[in-house]
């Protein structure tokens, strides 16, 4: 049987390094207070002291600030909503060139009092392929 690996909150990683850092325990104290590894601990100490010294670290960030910037890269790799989804005004813009200009003239003959017949002929296209032009 494998056994799994612990997870812990950051905040708990940050406050048995702050336990080792500040009131001078070490790390063989503190690992058998806490009944854990020492390779866990020394992890920490080494993430902390790269965060602390600008260095992005490995794994979860311990400190506030890293935090914030983890959650900051994770929400700019994700776009905005309205990023994702065409303006009505471009509508077309990636259609066949056909089927734009049908397009095109179904939007003039609602403004226009044109006819289908020389709109078809002015944009060079049949008149057969406007059968719902207008509709």
């Amino acid at each position: 049987m494998s056994q799994r690996c612990k997870t812990f909150d950051p905040s708990f990683m940050l406050q048995v390094v702050q336990l080792i850092k500040e009131q001078g325990l070490s790390v063989a104290q503190v690992c058998l207070d806490m009944s854990l590894g020492k390779t866990a601990f020394r992890r920490w100490l080494t993430q902390h002291s790269a965060e602390r010294s600008g260095q992005p670290g490995i794994g979860k960030p311990l400190t506030t600030e890293r935090q914030r910037i983890r959650q900051l890269e994770v929400e700019d790799r994700q776009p905005a909503a309205a990023e994702q989804q065409p303006a009505e005004n471009s509508v077309g813009l990636l259609c066949p060139r056909a089927a734009m200009i049908y397009r095109c003239i179904d939007q003039l003959l609602k403004k226009a009092a044109a006819g289908v017949t020389p709109l078809c002929r002015v944009l060079g296209v049949s008149r057969l392929g406007c059968a719902g032009c207008g509709k």
